[in-house]
């Protein structure tokens, strides 16, 4: 090719070659913004505008944070989006929420004060020192928790998971089966048999059964619950459940901390 028809793009009016250039940056990833701006000076104004950066905050979040805070905090939109990064809690009765800033999808926590949990202000259930809800001994165990679509990334599927530790002293009755569940009541949910305690699940003991992790504390234990396909436009909740009834045996030694949904992970990366 002649020299004419090299840099037809650097000939273009400036104008037009910013905005072209926002509009394909607006269709990648954060990761992927910064790692061209780093390529190449010239798109290194494009990549660093409002105009790309607003398409990875979520407008609710966005009004969020600029109502809570000055404005004058934020020099600009990639700086409020790199704020999101980290938890922000909306109220004490709302889910946790920050994204992810390598892909911009949101990532949620519940903590147990956003939870449904059967019998929690009985004397089955104590506190720890974190405050978590402690399972002391109960026959049914139901812990419950509701998310609303909006709140999440449209368009990605999503994993459900309930975070918890084991109790530092005494555990048992968790070598049962427990049913968890995550989806939308009425139409496609998925479902999953965990156990709380694989130890016990593998020595098949009713009785009771010390810890015996390392260190001091045992450490919080994340167990997926089931997966959830948000779709564009969907304004629901999600309900992602765990239920133990049926067994009829006592369980204790449970600290609930939460439940988690992110973005489910490309094993191929």
């Amino acid at each position: 090719m002649g020299d004419d028809n090299r840099d037809l793009f650097e000939k273009l009016p400036q104008a037009f070659r910013q905005k072209f250039t926002q509009d394909v940056l607006s269709r990648t990833s954060p990761a992927d913004v910064v790692r061209i701006s780093l390529v190449s000076k010239s798109f290194q104004s494009a990549a660093n505008s409002d105009v790309v950066w607003d398409t990875f905050i979520p407008p609710h979040h966005r009004k969020l944070v600029l109502d809570r805070y000055y404005k004058s905090t934020f020099e600009s939109s990639k700086d409020v989006f790199l704020f999101l990064c980290e938890h922000i809690a909306e109220s004490h009765t709302d889910p946790l929420f920050w994204l992810d800033k390598w892909s911009g999808k949101m990532w949620l926590k519940m903590t147990y004060e956003n939870l449904s949990i059967t019998q929690l202000a009985t004397d089955y259930w104590t506190r720890s020192k974190e405050q978590y809800p402690v399972l002391g001994h109960v026959i049914w165990l139901q812990v419950y928790g509701k998310i609303p679509t909006s709140r999440l990334s449209p368009e990605t599927a999503y994993e459900a998971y309930l975070v918890f530790r084991l109790s530092d002293y005494i555990c048992y009755g968790l070598h049962i089966p427990i049913e968890a569940s995550v989806g939308i009541p009425g139409e496609e949910i998925t479902k999953e048999l965990i156990y709380l305690d694989p130890r016990i699940a593998k020595s098949g003991s009713f009785n009771y059964y010390p810890n015996t992790y390392p260190g001091e504390g045992n450490p919080l234990i994340e167990v997926k619950m089931g997966e959830y396909f948000n779709k564009e436009g969907e304004n629901r909740d999600v309900e992602v459940t765990l239920k133990e009834v049926k067994s009829g045996r006592p369980k204790c030694g449970v600290h609930i901390a939460g439940m988690k949904m992110l973005p489910k992970r490309n094993i191929n990366l």
